[in-house]
């Protein structure tokens, strides 16, 4: 070494430092690859479920009444429909249900077309009701005595029942609670043969809230026409393993 330049020994020992420094950063590197790798193993996703069966609390009942005229006899037409209003009204106040769950849909009009240029054309009205009540026997025993509105001269019908569950929200909370107990049991099933045991969560993930028809199989859709629903959870989570 001593014959070599003094300038030549500073690049040879600065090449050398900076190989050493290399290869130290690569095995650093390296490590942290591998630990990280490792690091993302060491865990376990599972879906969490969670339900309950429940009975409706609030009903909707969609229905509506119509009255026919000659011509364009439009005050006359508006003088019915106003009467035939309070004959329903009434019959909803008879039958238990009070008037201020009643949405009235204003008057529709309406003058069917006629192919037959000698038939007497006819205007029609139509006017919209819809009551939500959570006296589900109420509704139901004024439906069935419709009979009784009809023979006052007022042409109602029903244009639909459904049922639905208010306290969704309130329920949410409880059964997220038990989707979460239901993932960690799962997943202590799944390590159990391995000898590790299941640790803090590390990312979960809330899925929608399903309301599905009574004693579903998970591949039913609500059905709104009845009462009796099932209300379900879930939940995407992942478990540290240690």
């Amino acid at each position: 070494m001593s014959d070599i330049p003094s300038s030549s020994r500073i690049a040879i020992l600065n090449t050398s430092g900076a190989v050493t420094v290399g290869m130290i950063l690569s095995a650093a590197i390296l490590g942290w690859s591998i630990y990280a790798s490792r690091a993302s193993t060491d865990s376990v996703t599972v879906k969490g479920l969670a339900s309950r069966d429940v009975i409706s609390d609030t009903v909707t009942w969609n229905g509506s009444f119509t009255r026919t005229t000659p011509g364009d006899q439009l005050r006359q037409g508006y003088a019915l429909m106003a009467e035939d209003e309070k004959r329903v009204l009434k019959f909803f106040g008879d039958h238990g249900l009070a008037q201020a769950d009643a949405v009235i849909i204003p008057v529709s009009v309406s003058q069917p077309f006629r192919t037959d240029s000698k038939l007497a054309r006819e205007t029609t009205f139509k006017e919209g009701v819809t009551i939500v009540s959570h006296d589900l026997p109420a509704v139901a025993n004024a439906v069935r005595s419709l009979s009784d509105l009809i023979d006052t001269g007022v042409q109602f019908q029903t244009d639909s029942v459904s049922y639905s569950y208010s306290k969704l929200p309130e329920l949410r909370v409880s059964l997220l609670s038990e989707a979460m107990r239901d993932a960690r049991s799962r997943a202590e099933k799944i390590v159990e043969a391995t000898g590790q045991r299941v640790g803090r969560v590390k990312d979960t993930s809330v899925g929608a809230v399903q309301v599905l028809s009574a004693n579903s199989s998970g591949n039913e859709y609500e059905n709104s026409t009845e009462m009796k629903k099932q209300i379900v959870v879930t939940v995407d989570t992942t478990f540290v393993i240690k």
